[in-house]
């Protein structure tokens, strides 16, 4: 399956977001594109020297985006402004590439190990969300979300993908502006009501696929048994 990806990244990301891309291009001969969307001028500079000779890598600057990161800047810091940004940078790459087909956002801290794939999605299904496999000890960061906002698949050629993150971005907007004094924001959270009301979403649970410390006793129960 022909795919392409996008993640973002500022540069206290960097060293992690440039691993990312590097083992998704040497593990994946089927991403045809992998875009970047830096937050900063020195991201912006560094991508562009290590991926000077990469045809398959595109890199946005953090200008294409000023006035959403102005916007956001407003309301928001920290991690609080990178759960923002998240649905902005995926948006934004396909308005401005026209992509369609297979688009796959990666979160800036992971890491490809082996080819991807992925379970085949029913033919009504435009968006495709992993699920976190909690270990017993982390089984109450669920409130957190339960599906991965790090790793979530689209299908261009359906509509319904592009709507899906506009109400995702909508609707992250109208909760950390209503959020109350010492609650957090999470784009995950905002990501489970998103999907308890949508009707074109195809879900899957893999331990392959970006999982991290949420799930160590279940690895260590599967190599010492």
């Amino acid at each position: 399956m022909q795919f392409s990806a996008i993640t973002f990244f500022n540069e206290i990301y960097l060293n992690r977001g440039i691993a990312l891309a590097i083992s998704a291009l040497q593990h994946n001969s089927e991403l045809t594109q992998f875009f970047i969307q830096t937050l900063d001028e020195e991201s912006y500079r560094v991508c562009n020297l290590v991926f000077k000779d990469s045809s398959r890598i595109k890199i946005f600057s953090p200008s294409s985006i000023e006035s959403d990161l102005k916007e956001v800047n407003e309301i928001s810091s920290g991690s609080e402004l990178f759960f923002m940004m998240k649905p902005i940078c995926i948006l934004r790459c396909i308005q401005r590439e026209r992509i369609k087909g297979n688009l796959i956002y990666l979160d800036a801290d992971l890491f490809f190990f082996q080819s991807l794939t992925l379970p085949n999605r029913n033919e009504t299904s435009s968006v495709l969300l992993s699920k976190h496999i909690f270990a017993k000890r982390t089984v109450g960061h669920a409130q957190y979300g339960i599906y991965n906002a790090g790793f979530i698949s689209f299908q261009l050629d359906k509509d319904e993908s592009v709507a899906f993150v506009e109400e995702w971005l909508s609707a992250c907007f109208e909760k950390i502006k209503d959020r109350k004094p010492g609650i957090s924001f999470s784009d995950q959270v905002v990501l489970n009501q998103i999907a308890d009301r949508s009707k074109h979403l195809n879900f899957f649970s893999d331990m392959r696929i970006n999982q991290s410390l949420w799930l160590i006793n279940v690895w260590f129960i599967i190599f010492t048994d």
